[in-house]
Formats: C-alpha cells, structure tokens, sequence
C-alpha cells in the first residue's frame, strides 16, 4: 500500500456512529486526507487506532485531524454528518469532508452541519 493506492473513504454502510477525518503521511512529505467510520468503534481514537493498523504495516503513519458523527439511511440515500470529536475537534474543512463522502457515494444526498 501506498499513498496513492490508499482507499480515501471507508465508512461501514448504515446506522450511526463516529467519524475521523486524517492526514496519512508517507514520512517523504507525501501526505493523503482520508475519511474512516466504524460502527464497532465507541471513540474517535478507537477509529484512529484501526487505521494507524491499517496503515503503519506499509510505512504509513495517521494523525487524527478531527472528526464528528455520521448517520447513514440507505433507504432514503442519504449521508448527515454533524458533531466534533472531544479529543480531536471538528475537521479543518467540513465542506470537504462532505464533497470527498459525495465522492465516494455518488448515489447518495451528503449534509454536514
């Protein structure tokens, strides 16, 4: 894995439950914003944990830039982002929080608050 070849946005697919947005860097000054949700996930750390597992194997490290709450509702299509992290904050730029999740789910109406 790579910078290039790292997947920007995994969220499991319903339900709501915790968010991150993080820049992963490659120690080269290379660096990627991603998006990552798990609903197994009670903290935002815990999140953070998973991909710093996910990542570090392949010399890839992830600092947390912020984060929030994500609600998914497959049957209205629908993505509502809303909240902070306690530990991390909000994100930098909610608006592109947004626009990278209606990216990943073309199909589907994004918000953030």
């Amino acid at each position: 894995m790579t910078l290039e070849t790292l997947q920007e946005v995994i969220v499991d697919s319903q339900d709501g439950y915790k968010f991150i947005v993080a820049n992963v860097t490659d120690g080269n000054g290379g660096t990627r914003m991603v998006i990552r949700a798990n609903q197994d996930c009670d903290y935002h750390q815990d999140i953070l944990a998973l991909l710093r597992r996910e990542v570090r194997p392949h010399g890839l490290d992830a600092h947390c830039t912020g984060g929030g709450r994500i609600e998914i509702n497959p049957a209205e299509k629908t993505i509502r982002i809303w909240d902070y992290s306690e530990n991390f904050g909000e994100e930098n730029d909610r608006k592109e929080t947004v626009r990278m999740l209606q990216a990943a789910f073309p199909d589907v109406q994004v918000s953030g608050q």
